[in-house]
């Protein structure tokens, strides 16, 4: 339940929130928040809420979401959370939920200066939409994070390491190719 007593409760599968049903936008900037209960997190995958900004508190960790598994629509929009904004926070880590629950509708992630040391990459194989990364000033040591960071593309190990082989055997072939023309020459 909420702190003010609103609750949530389900019905045919999807979360119906009766305390303030039509909130579309969270701003709770600046508020030295340091915990949010584990609702807020149903709260944020809900289909109403839009933006949420959580930036300059003290947060330490995002609630665990649901799976947004949501259609899109004929014009390919998906309801849910379209920014999330937690920069300024102490957020060491971020759930691996992130990517099921916020990935088909989210466009905006702003994560910067927080802790973050790691993220959950496979997560940004769900961002299909998002527009928006801002993740700097974070003590990030994942090589594949910098690489999506840098490319804008999440590409598996496993498929890096099929990649550089392929590459190899292209690049032997032709290298013979070339010592053959140059030999007939």
């Amino acid at each position: 339940s909420f702190p003010s007593g609103g609750t949530t409760k389900a019905t045919s599968g999807s979360m119906q929130h009766q305390f303030l049903p039509n909130l579309r936008v969270i701003k709770l900037e600046s508020n030295k928040l340091s915990v949010l209960p584990n609702s807020f997190g149903k709260l944020l995958s809900s289909s109403t809420m839009q933006q949420c900004y959580l930036q300059n508190n003290k947060l330490v960790a995002i609630p665990e979401m649901q799976e947004n598994n949501r259609k899109p629509t004929a014009t390919g929009f998906v309801s849910g959370l379209l920014t999330l904004d937690v920069t300024n926070n102490n957020i060491v880590q971020l759930s691996r939920s992130i990517g099921r629950a916020l990935g088909p509708s989210l466009l905006s992630l702003r994560i910067a200066h927080n802790r973050l040391e790691s993220i959950p990459v496979a997560s940004f194989a769900y961002f299909k939409k998002l527009q928006d990364l801002t993740c700097h000033g974070n003590p990030i040591l994942s090589p594949d994070l910098r690489d999506v960071i840098t490319s804008g593309t999440y590409v598996p190990p496993i498929t890096r390491q099929v990649s550089h082989i392929v590459q190899k055997m292209f690049d032997a072939i032709k290298h013979r190719s070339e010592e053959r023309r140059v030999g007939k020459e």
